[in-house]
């Protein structure tokens, strides 16, 4: 009876930290496979990453995963909401609360669909929008010495 009395209280002690771990988890949390900066939830299971075929040992698409939790798509919308929020990302505006902006201009849109139990989650990013590059000065002009015939003969051909 003592050895269970002490066994109890062991664990009520040194448990503690971890009965009371923040619900989303924490810098711990798994990431997805195919964007390593995206968390997922514990125990949600995401699809393989397809290979592009054309070049070997390359994702066909770096910017899209697809993973699968049971559980109801708000548990999972409110852990996007809240991971997303501590990484950096806003969401974009009130009429697209499941879309989100971080300071690079990168947009990730998190879709979920609930289904017997089940909810599907598609993450989506889009890069940011390249900024257009000024076009170079143009290369400064040669003078060109119309006296040597030869010199003047290799720009014409």
């Amino acid at each position: 009876m003592k050895n269970f009395i002490l066994l109890t209280a062991a664990f009520l002690f040194f448990g503690q930290p971890a009965l009371a771990a923040h619900p989303y988890g924490d810098d711990d949390q798994p990431h997805s496979q195919v964007m390593d900066d995206i968390p997922l939830m514990d125990g949600m299971q995401e699809a393989a990453p397809e290979m592009d075929a054309q070049n070997p040992g390359q994702l066909k698409n770096p910017n899209e995963t697809t993973a699968v939790i049971t559980g109801n798509d708000v548990m999972v919308n409110s852990y996007y909401n809240e991971q997303l929020r501590r990484k950096g990302w806003k969401p974009l505006n009130a009429q697209n609360p499941n879309v989100y902006v971080n300071d690079k201009g990168e947009t990730l849109r998190v879709d979920s669909e609930f289904v017997d139990g089940r909810t599907t989650v598609k993450l989506n990013r889009t890069p940011a929008q390249a900024k257009p590059q000024p076009a170079p000065p143009p290369a400064p002009r040669k003078k060109k010495n119309f006296g040597d015939s030869s010199q003047y003969q290799e720009e014409q051909q």
